[in-house]
């Protein structure tokens, strides 16, 4: 129903398909991707997942453009936030189904000035900030003349985000068991690491967070059997180094 929400919302306050005057291109491959959807990969652990793009005036005039960011099916209390006239600050999930708010002074103030056939030089990036969920968040970004909303273009873009990390963290080796797991779990990692600069966090099938332990020695212990049976990932996480397994809960 959000999904269906927005997208009416969408229809109703831009029409797309008069959007003729407005090309927006992805960076890193150089492609225009207006009005399509592009994906972006990332790991829950990543801390932000930029996606960035350049925004092109096709028209014979010069345009004030703004552009609206619209959460169309979003993880929950993940953040997000983007940058055009300026950098904006994060948002969680679910407060701002759209942004800039309509009548605010963001939304009424903040165009960039796009001289006819030129692209901005301000960066178009949105950005999103898993906070150690996974799951795919979707968002539809839409950039238009702030002169007339019906010459406009969109991008949707959604975040497929993952049990992995990218980055240059180093594996850390580690063991687990029994598993099944009924009551408790043993976790065990390389003896030679100081277990106080390390953190272990508990994720279930749906990626949320349902626990954070702190270890003081290279043996953890965690609980299981408050846990329901199913299927559920543990991260371990330090300075420069991570490992992410699969165990399961069987009572």
């Amino acid at each position: 129903m959000k999904y269906l929400m927005t997208t009416l919302l969408l229809t109703a306050s831009f029409g797309f398909i008069n959007a003729q005057n407005i090309q927006i291109t992805y960076t890193p491959t150089g492609n225009d991707v207006s009005n399509t959807t592009v994906n972006v990969s990332g790991g829950h652990m990543d801390n932000d997942i930029k996606a960035a793009f350049t925004v092109t005036n096709t028209s014979a005039t010069d345009m004030d453009i703004k552009i609206k960011r619209y959460e169309t099916s979003v993880q929950a209390n993940t953040l997000n936030y983007f940058c055009w006239y300026v950098c904006y600050g994060t948002d969680t999930a679910g407060n701002f189904p759209v942004f800039p708010v309509p009548g605010s002074p963001q939304d009424v103030n903040h165009a960039v000035s796009v001289m006819a056939g030129q692209t901005s030089t301000n960066p178009f990036e949105a950005h999103h900030l898993p906070e150690g969920f996974v799951g795919t968040s979707c968002y539809r970004y839409v950039a238009y003349d702030g002169d007339n909303t019906n010459d406009s273009t969109y991008v949707d873009i959604c975040y497929n985000i993952g049990f992995t990390s990218v980055g240059e963290n180093i594996e850390l080796n580690s063991a687990h068991y029994p598993n099944p797991a009924n009551e408790q779990l043993t976790v065990e990692f390389e003896s030679d690491l100081n277990p106080n600069t390390l953190q272990l966090s508990v994720y279930n099938a749906l990626g949320e967070q349902i626990e954070i332990v702190r270890p003081t020695t290279n043996n953890v212990l965690i609980s299981t059997d408050k846990y329901p049976t199913g299927v559920y990932f543990y991260t371990l996480l330090g300075e420069g180094i991570r490992t992410s397994k699969k165990f399961i809960v069987q009572h």
